[in-house]
This record gives C-alpha cells, structure tokens and sequence, in this order.
C-alpha cells in the first residue's frame, strides 16, 4: 500500500444517514508519488465544491468517494492512462459527472485511451511516429483532455492538417504540458499584433516552444524593440520567416542591435538606428551569428578593400548576407577568380577595380562561383569581352538576358 503522510485532518460532517469525511478527500490522495499535477488552483478556489452537499445528493458514491483506501489504485489506475490530472481538475470531473466518473473509477479503464493512443487516433501518426508518440506520453505531465485540446487547436483554429500537426507535436512533445489556456492567449496575443493565421501556423511549426514564453517578458519586448525601437516596419514577415528571432533573450537581441550599430560601424548619429534595421530585415541571421564571427568578416572585408568606415557601411547596409558568406570556402576564391588575370583564367580585373564594382553591386560575391560567375566570364573571354568595360550589373542578368546581351 502507497503510505500518505501529512494528511491535514479530516472533518467528520454527519448526514442523516450516515458519517463521513468529506474534506476534499482528493487532498489526501496528493501525495502519492506526486502524480498529480504540481500545478494547482487555490486552497480557497477548491473549498468552492460544497462536498456535504454532493454527498447528501449523491448518496449511493458515499462508499467509493469517502474512503481513502479505496480510492488510491483507481485514481492511479486513471492517472497512468490518461495523464496528470490536477487535483482540481478530478474534483470537479466528479463533482460534475458523478456517475460517469464512478463508473469509470469502479471498471478496469482498458476501454479508455491513453495519452498516445489519443494523440494517434488524431493525428495518424505511421509506425515511427506512433513509437515516438508512446515514449513522449510516458513524460508529460499533463492529461488526455488537454493533449486533445491542443491538437484540435492546432487542427481547427489554426488550420493546420494532420500531417504539420504531428511533425509540431513530435518535434516538441513538451508543449502538450502547456495549459491550452496558455497556448490560446500566445496565439491570440500574436493575431492582435498583425500575424495572420497562417504565419502563427508557420511559427508554431517551426519553433514550438514559443508557445510557452511568457507574452509580458518575452515576445512582446522583442517585438516592441523590433517595430518600435529599430522601425522594422514588417517585421511580422520577418518573424514568420524567421520565428527564432523569438528565442534570442531580450537582452540579447538589444545588445545584439548595439553592436551593429557601433562595432560594425553602422548607423550613423543621425540615421539613428535605420541602418541597423535594415540590416536586420535584409538578413536576419545578423542577430544569431556569433559577434566574432561578424567581426571577423567585417575585418576581411575592409582590409580586402581598404573600406572607409561609410563605404563598409553602404555595403554591407545594401547587401547585408555578405555577412553570412564563409571567408575562406567562399569570399576569397571568388575575390581570387575576379583578380586572377584573364590570361590565368581569371576575371582580370585590378583591386580597384574590383572594390568599385563591389560598391556599386556588393551582392556580385553572393553569386555561385561555379554556376555563374566562371560559366559567364569564360563566354565573355570566347567574344573578347572584358568584365571591366562591361556593364556592372551584367552578372545579376537572367541567363536569358544575358545570352540576348
């Protein structure tokens, strides 16, 4: 037998026809291997439930509700089939449904499903995913009812089918703990700062803890500082696209912003922190690269260069994913290919040369090196064409513009 301890007393309330303890008979069952919920409504909440009441209505459950004892293996029983349940949540399940619920404390359960057996008959899951299912199930700490809740969430309100449903649920199985109550205000919160369903849809797929950050510490500040302090006027595409903007700390992202600012040597005293911004909004990644290796490309690119501070500037402003190229597998054989005389095989152009056309058109050093820039510069060298008299924007031409210049 599981041992109880620290049971607060019981008060005996007399009925006319019999004697028994009715003081919130659940509360004595709280401690067994903590399988309730650890997360539960008031004391003052629970004394709502008028138990004497109950019982004097519902004189037939006294036998089965009252006795401790008999109560433990069918609250456990029913416990490990279909979750967690609070202990709120069992009273008023029974306050509620009293012959429902004796009939379900009173059986053997197996006709009821578990947590994953639900969670799959919902989502049709294949093999793995049923597999996977049954594992995370044995983790959460939450109950059927729940799990089902959020799933039709995700299924009706958000549109999602049953396929992305699943992927989102497998993928973090923990967000089946999360209240609904939460997950429907994060939602709500979302939709009333412009999201549409279908990028709250995209977000949650992507990155579904989201759900349980707090909206007051969390994704309002960083959507304040992304609209408010850096003028990002669509951010909301940025965020769909790039919902991990929502895992960076808050602290994180405004020092993030700082450090555009004045270690990159962006944005200038009077354009504020517009430069930042579009940086930002051109290629997000700038807030999740680690600052040494932004420094480090900033570096390579000045010394290549020899950049003045707002040369760099209108660079890497014009074309921020210059920041997200490798030096070494990427920057330096294209810058080497462009520099390399024509008689090596090579674009032929001088260091200055190069500099000026990378001012004017910085988004050349994003170009495939293999698949553009050689294929194009070997036709030019066939028609004794130079790159340096040609028109600097010839590389971004559509291969059909190209084969008609």
């Amino acid at each position: 037998m599981i041992m109880l301890s620290g049971i607060a007393p019981m008060l005996l309330l007399v009925s006319p026809s019999t004697q028994f303890p009715v003081e919130n008979f659940l509360t004595d069952l709280k401690l067994l291997n903590g399988r309730f919920s650890k997360h539960d409504q008031s004391r003052e909440t629970r004394r709502k439930i008028d138990w004497l009441e109950f019982f004097q209505n519902n004189p037939q459950y006294t036998n089965l509700y009252t006795d401790v004892e008999k109560m433990q293996m069918p609250i456990l029983n029913l416990i490990k089939k279909v979750g967690k349940i609070k202990r709120s949540k069992m009273e008023r399940m029974i306050y509620t449904h009293p012959e429902l619920m004796h009939h379900i404390l009173s059986s053997d359960m197996s006709t009821l499903r578990s947590i994953s057996s639900q969670l799959d008959r919902d989502l049709e899951v294949d093999a793995s995913g049923k597999e996977k299912l049954e594992n995370a199930s044995k983790k959460l700490t939450t109950y059927r009812g729940n799990t089902r809740s959020i799933t039709m969430y995700f299924r009706n309100a958000l549109e999602m089918d049953r396929d992305c449903a699943a992927k989102t649920i497998l993928k973090a199985p923990q967000i089946l703990n999360y209240s609904f109550g939460k997950i429907e205000a994060t939602v709500k919160y979302l939709q009333s700062r412009g999201f549409s369903d279908d990028h709250i849809a995209k977000m949650i797929a992507s990155r579904p803890m989201i759900l349980g950050y707090s909206i007051e510490k969390k994704i309002r500040p960083i959507l304040d500082h992304l609209e408010v302090d850096l003028g990002i006027e669509f951010y909301h595409k940025l965020v769909a696209r790039y919902p991990q903007v929502l895992t960076i700390k808050v602290d994180g992202l405004i020092n993030r912003s700082q450090f555009l600012k004045s270690n990159l040597k962006v944005g200038s005293a009077g354009a504020k922190w517009l430069d930042v911004s579009y940086m930002i909004s051109g290629f997000p990644p700038v807030l999740w690269l680690s600052e040494e290796n932004l420094s480090e490309k900033v570096n390579f690119l000045q010394n290549q260069f020899a950049f003045e501070d707002y040369e760099l500037r209108d660079t890497m402003v014009t074309y921020p994913q210059i920041l997200g190229l490798a030096i070494e597998t990427n920057l330096q054989p294209k810058i080497a290919f462009l520099l390399t005389d024509s008689t090596g095989g090579g674009a032929g152009l001088t260091n200055d040369q190069l500099k000026e056309l990378v001012m004017y058109q910085p988004a050349i050093l994003g170009y495939s090196l293999e698949g553009r820039i050689k294929p194009r510069i070997q036709r030019m060298r066939e028609n004794y064409i130079s790159l340096s008299y040609a028109p600097p924007t010839l590389l971004s031409f559509t291969n059909s513009k190209f084969d008609q210049w």
